[in-house]
This record gives C-alpha cells, structure tokens and sequence, in this order.
C-alpha cells in the first residue's frame, strides 16, 4: 500500500519498477515485467494487495502438505506486456482527471461568490441563444475572466467526471456547478 503512489488500491508496472530499484534491485524490463506477471494472477495488468499477498504468503490452511508456490515464469509475453502498460496509462489518465476535478471544484467550493460570478458571465454568454447551456470552450473562457486559469483539457476531464454523458458543446452550466458541489467533498477525500 505504501508504493501505490496514486492510491487506486492496485500496483502497475511502472511502480513495481520503480518500487524494485529503490530497494537496489537492478533488473532488466523483461525480468521486472517478468516479476510482474508472476504477482498479477488475474493477468488483468495490475497487482492487487490481495494478489501481492497471495503471491508471497502461505495459505493460512491447505489441504496439502507443504504446497509450493508456483515459479516465476520467465517467458515473455507481449500481450500481458501490453495490457501491463495500457493499465499504467489508464492509471495516469485517472491521476489528470482526479487533480483537474479537484483543482476545479476546490476554486468553486472555496472563492466565495465565484459561482455567482460564473453564472452572471455565463449567462451574459447565452443570453442570445436563450438557454443555459455552454460549450467547454466558454466555460473556460468564463474561469478566465473570473481570474482563473484552466488548461481546456483540465476542464473538460473536470466536466466528464461531475457529468460522463454530458456533451461538451451543450453542458447545462447550472447542472454542472450543483456537480462540483456534490462531488467536491468525496474528491477532497481520495488522497
């Protein structure tokens, strides 16, 4: 639990690399993704705590007398090596949308009167089109001239995460702000 950086309750292969070399071992890719493998007995391309433990632990009853554990397997195997890797970057993906959800809902829930703001320059924004609902673009361009500064990207991750089905050139403003509130306290909890 100590190496899992993003705390996503898995270990992928980029932190079990990373874990190994800072306890000195000097191994090869192969041999870590090796060792990786050999830990991961879901071959869903990441460890779990449960599957760590299995991996180094006895079983606390078994029906046999002095059952072996299985031996590392050394052959190489591009699949697994493949989802090992897509799973790390699934794994960064979420880290960006946790920190732009929480960048952002921590300067809502925080600047008093920020959505208050928000929504007046928004809704100068629409008053034309005679609806409340914004593009990501004009939501970030209302952060702007509010004094703060998003990255788009960091927006629309925002955005996905308080409403996945939304559309991003159709975002009902007013829904997504109740969204951040909602979200803003069980996001301050992940750590």
């Amino acid at each position: 639990r100590k190496f899992d950086r993003d705390h996503s309750g898995v270990i992928t292969f980029e932190e079990m690399d990373e874990i190994l070399k800072k306890f000195g071992f000097q191994l090869s890719r192969e041999e870590v993704m090796a060792l990786f493998r050999h830990f991961d007995s879901a071959h869903d391309g990441q460890v779990s705590y449960n599957e760590f433990c299995d991996t180094l632990l006895d079983e606390d009853y078994s029906t046999r007398m002095l059952n072996r554990k299985p031996m590392i397997e050394t052959t190489q195997d591009q699949g697994f090596a493949s989802r090992a890797v897509q799973r790390t970057l699934q794994r960064g993906e979420t880290e960006r949308v946790r920190r732009a959800t929480r960048s952002v809902g921590e300067v809502l829930y925080q600047k008093t009167g920020l959505v208050a703001k928000l929504r007046s320059e928004l809704h100068r924004m629409t008053a034309g089109r005679g609806n409340q609902v914004v593009t990501s673009e004009e939501l970030r361009y209302a952060f702007l001239q509010t004094g703060h500064a998003f990255e788009l990207e960091d927006i629309e991750r925002a955005i996905l995460f308080v409403m996945p089905e939304v559309d991003l050139n159709a975002i009902p403003y007013i829904t997504l702000f109740e969204g951040f509130e909602a979200s803003y306290h069980d996001l301050a909890a992940i750590r």
